[in-house]
Parts: structure tokens; sequence; C-alpha cells
């Protein structure tokens, strides 16, 4: 079940399980923000609170919702500056050996197969991307990872940590077998650092439950 990790009068932090849009979608699949209109309609009398960012279905993890327009404003023009950390937390299949990395490559969005293309070089309609990993843990077959985006593109961790050969456990769309839970994979939004605009102080959201690493195994 989702839940709220944190709250003030300009925004929500919102835990979203897997399995869960963010916002709704065509078809009608179960969404983060139907179930907080649900548990909180207070929130929703004077405008629709807006996610600041997104999660992928099958990701859970930590996302901020704005209350106001104001605050949404604010929190998009931090997001464009990158003045907000992400960190996650993976799952990934086999052993990497490196303790550490950087990983760079050109993404492209292919909206007819709902997956993100890579490529080492260049090519059209892509766009940089990079991110920066560092083991946790290793154990039968499976790696740990905890992972910084430094741009936020679709599919972007999913599809990097594939193209090195380390597809996320459950994420059968980028060769992960087999399937571990429905519309699950081992990947969680676990931190969100920043410095708030409104309380004027450092905020460090963090949850990262125990049992993160063996469910996976």
């Amino acid at each position: 079940m989702p839940g709220i990790f944190f709250e003030n009068s300009q925004y929500i932090l919102l835990d979203k399980d897997h399995g869960l849009n963010t916002e709704p979608d065509r078809k009608g699949n179960p969404n983060l923000m139907s179930w907080l209109q649900e548990t909180r309609p207070d929130c929703f009398r004077r405008s629709v609170p807006y996610p600041i960012h997104r999660l992928d279905r099958p990701v859970s993890g930590l996302l901020i919702v704005a209350k106001k327009r104001s605050a949404h404003r604010i929190f998009q023009q931090m997001f464009e500056k990158r003045l907000i950390t992400k960190n996650y937390r993976a799952v990934v299949h086999g052993e990497i050996l490196k303790s550490k990395g950087i990983l760079t490559h050109y993404h492209k969005k292919d909206p007819l197969h709902f997956r993100a293309v890579l490529d080492d070089n260049p090519f059209d309609g892509s766009m940089p991307v990079k991110l920066s990993y560092e083991v946790v843990k290793i154990t039968e077959d499976r790696t740990e990872v905890d992972i910084r985006l430094h741009t936020g593109r679709y599919h972007q961790i999913r599809a990097q940590m594939a193209a090195i050969g380390h597809p996320i456990v459950g994420d059968v769309l980028y060769g992960a077998t087999p399937i571990h839970r429905s519309n699950a994979i081992a990947l969680r939004a676990y931190r969100l650092a920043f410095d708030c605009p409104f309380e004027k102080t450092r905020k460090v959201f963090e949850y990262l439950p125990e049992d993160f690493f063996s469910q996976w195994i």
C-alpha cells in the first residue's frame, strides 16, 4: 500500500508502491493520485495537487506532490536546475565487479514499443544521459547497487543497467528473467535531498525497507 511519508503546507511526500501509475491513464489502472484523492480529499478542495516528478509503474519509492500551484512552479524550477538529488537502490542480475562507476549513453524514447533506446554514440533525436553507481552487496548472482541520477530520462536507469549486461531483477522489458512479481521490478527511489525553499532548511528524506535486497533473491 502507498503511504504519506511527510507533509507540510506546501507539499506531500508520498511512498509509491509497485504496480501503481503515478497518475491516471486511459486504461483506468490503479494510480497514486487517485489513492491520494480517496485518502485525503481535503487536498483537492482548493486546487488539484500535482506530482513534481514521476516513477514508472513497476518502480516503488518516494515522490513529491505539490499542494499548491506556486509550490509546483518552484519545485519544477529546482528539478530543471538539478537542485534535487535523487538516489535509487536496485537489485540487478549478475555480479558487477567494478565497485563504482559512471554510465553515460545517448538516449531516445521509443513510444511505439514503450521502451528506451540507447547507444554509446549520438544518433538522430538522442539526448545524453548519465548516472553514477556504487555496489552495495553481491550474492547469489545478484548485485545490489546504489544509483544517483544525473539526468532524468524515460526508463533511464532500467535501460542503462541493461545496456551493461545487468538488467534489473523482474524487468523483463529489458531482458530480465523470470518475472518475480507482476508489475514490479527491483528498483526503488529511496532518497530525496534538497534545500527547502519554504522552510529554509536542508531536507533529506530516506526510506529503504530492511528486506529490500532479500525479497528479490
